[in-house]
């Protein structure tokens, strides 16, 4: 059950770890582009992986996504084209991929790290929690904030939530022209 201000769905037990209206906002915008491989860093319980594939499928029938995590949780994709991989994006170093989400250990080290060997060579990166500065871990959004100062690239933030509520928060970087849908 959610609440008005769409916030319980990140304490429900087994949920996505995310605002829907913010997901929900980033899902849209990518929906506009040619997304045939994905891949995400950072699975937890693959219900954010499940949800995005499913939806991306209706508008790019040969996606594929690979997710990765130092943790083997084990997830169910539902028959949905994801393998689950255990590691880090050290694996994944230099691959391109149409779209990468960094969503794993949230230190400035990590998330720069999982940008150097991945987020950099996809087409589309996006970042999780850009916003959070208020749980004392500014550091995904200290990178989203670093790489929106160099301006080479499209930056897109989805930061409210219901009732204007600002926690957690998407980023989008498009970094090369693409053909949009």
């Amino acid at each position: 059950c959610c609440s008005h201000d769409g916030w319980s769905e990140y304490h429900t037990p087994g949920g996505m770890l995310q605002l829907a209206t913010q997901f929900a906002d980033a899902l849209l915008l990518l929906s506009k582009h040619p997304i045939k491989s994905i891949l995400e860093i950072g699975t937890y319980n693959g219900k954010t992986t499940s949800f995005m594939v499913a939806y991306l499928l209706r508008f790019n029938p040969m996606l594929k996504a690979i997710t990765v995590d130092v943790h083997d949780h084990k997830a169910n994709f539902c028959g949905l084209p994801i393998e689950q991989r255990m590691g880090t994006s050290q694996i994944f170093a230099g691959k391109y991929s149409d779209l990468c989400f960094i969503d794993a250990d949230h230190t400035y080290k990590a998330v720069l790290a999982d940008y150097v060997n991945v987020g950099k060579f996809a087409n589309i990166c996006m970042f999780h929690d850009i916003n959070d500065d208020d749980n004392n871990d500014p550091d995904p959004g200290r990178l989203w904030r670093e790489l929106k100062m160099l301006g080479h690239h499209t930056f897109h933030e989805f930061t409210d939530g219901a009732g204007g509520y600002r926690k957690m928060g998407i980023g989008i970087m498009i970094k090369r022209a693409t053909k949009l849908l």
